[in-house]
Parts: structure tokens; sequence; C-alpha cells
């Protein structure tokens, strides 16, 4: 845990744009907790953008903003609170390579909290599971990354 969060922290020194700085957090985050796909939202007026992803094929609508209470992304943001699905759904999306894909079998959704307030959401999916360990990283990293 405490090596993921050293990780991430660096990351977060260096003074970079919030695009590029994104897509190096989502990439390091799902890598270090073995998810296979992730996203990261930013929060603007009680909405969520998409900011920056790892290895996801982006939907048609992936570029419209989610507002607080709309699905997964919106629930955490709206509760404050961690959203994990296990035995997720065939068609729920996939997970893709170039040689194939797949159904995800486990969904974290992570609020950014920052005093409180919502400042994104991330969400990473996985075939084999995330353990608690991972959750407590998560929870850690996701006021890390709030606070940035």
């Amino acid at each position: 845990i405490k090596s993921g969060q050293t990780s991430v922290a660096d990351l977060l020194r260096d003074q970079q744009e919030i695009d590029a700085l994104a897509k190096e957090v989502v990439t390091e985050v799902a890598k270090y907790v073995g998810a296979e796909t992730g996203a990261l939202y930013i929060a603007a007026d009680e909405t969520l953008q998409l900011q920056a992803t790892y290895a996801y094929s982006r939907r048609k609508n992936s570029g419209e903003p989610i507002e607080f209470g709309e699905g997964l992304v919106g629930q955490a943001a709206l509760e404050k609170k961690i959203i994990i699905l296990t035995d997720v759904p065939d068609g729920f999306f996939d997970v893709e390579s170039g040689l194939g894909r797949t159904a995800p079998r486990h969904v974290i959704v992570v609020p950014l909290l920052h005093e409180d307030s919502v400042m994104g959401v991330l969400e990473l999916a996985s075939l084999d599971g995330f353990e608690d360990r991972h959750q407590e990283l998560l929870d850690l990293v996701g006021r890390n990354v709030a606070h940035r």
C-alpha cells in the first residue's frame, strides 16, 4: 500500500497539465492494482467529465457529462463512497485487446474527495478482482489525487 501510494504521490509532485496528469494517474493506479481498464472523471458543477482512460475503448456517449447520482460513477460521487461490483454480468462493457474482448468480472468506483468535496471519480475494472489492500490503496490515492 505504501509503495503504491508513494508511486502516485511522486506523479502528483510533478507540475503538469491536468490532461497529462490524469492520464498518468489512471495508468499508474490501474497497473498497480492489476486492473485491465480504467477511467478518471473530473467534477465540475455536480457533473463529471471523462478526463483520462487506461486501455478503454470509448463509446459514443463517453464525452457526455455524467450527473451526480447518474450511473455508478455519478452515484459514487453523490454518496462519496466506494462502490464495488463483483460478478459483473456479460454485456456490462468489455475489456478489449487486439486479439479479442471479454467482460470484466469486477468493477470498483472510487470518489476522489478533498475536504468532503468530490473532485472526481476513478473507475477501474478487473478480470481477477480487487483485494482489501487494493481498496485501501484506492481510498488513500483518491484523497491524494483530489488534493492535487
